[in-house]
């Protein structure tokens, strides 16, 4: 049995939006999301990352439900428990809660990555989610990796901290993977696990960050 580690730890400074035809392809990415239409954004932010593999020459990532409840699991945990890691105080880490949540399992070749956020306003939609991903080298380098096959989405309403003026946010986790002889580059020894680096940005009133 083999795995793989890699390591990717970064930090980024600057986003842009991306191209409105580009958000329009895929309904619902300019949502706030609430309560009513969590599954809208998490279809939109799912779209949305397919759709940036499509235009790098990539296939699609096919939805799972094993990798969608953990990621639920993990921005419901974050904006409950008001941390913002990948390292949950009472799941532990990526790694932990992928064997849990039963993605990971003994004899498989596996290899996972995480990507996480969280906006207020503006900067709570899925398309000015997906789009600060893109640019962070890291998280841009889950998005596009080419051996990961697979893809869970978590979306909830709420941030990890204290809102700020009072302005509604919402929490983003996006799961990756590939079981059983899929590749995602690296060589040897142990899972490939990627974590991220940190992310501030401050527009006006209204907050995002994603790491």
């Amino acid at each position: 049995m083999r795995h793989r580690l890699l390591l990717l730890v970064g930090l980024t400074v600057a986003a842009t939006g991306l191209p409105a035809a580009a958000a329009s392809a895929c309904a619902g990415a300019g949502l706030l999301p609430a309560a009513a239409n969590l599954d809208q954004a998490s279809a939109a932010t799912l779209c949305l990352i397919n759709q940036q593999r499509a235009n790098n020459g990539l296939g699609a990532l096919a939805e799972s439900s094993v990798l969608d409840r953990s990621a639920m699991a993990q921005s419901t945990d974050m904006v409950d428990q008001g941390f913002f890691d990948h390292v949950s105080p009472t799941a532990g880490d990526l790694v932990t809660r992928m064997r849990h949540g039963g993605y990971i399992a003994a004899g498989e070749t596996w290899s996972v990555g995480e990507n996480i956020a969280w906006g207020q306003a503006i900067l709570a939609s899925p398309a000015r989610t997906v789009d600060d991903w893109m640019h962070s080298p890291e998280h841009r380098a889950n998005i596009l990796n080419p051996g990961f096959r697979e893809v869970g989405v978590g979306v909830v309403p709420g941030v990890p901290v204290p809102a700020a003026g009072g302005l509604a946010g919402a929490t983003f986790t996006a799961d990756f993977g590939s079981r059983s002889g899929g590749s995602a580059g690296g060589t040897t020894g142990r899972p490939s696990v990627t974590h991220r680096g940190t992310h501030h940005r401050y527009h006006r009133r209204h907050r995002r960050r994603h790491h």
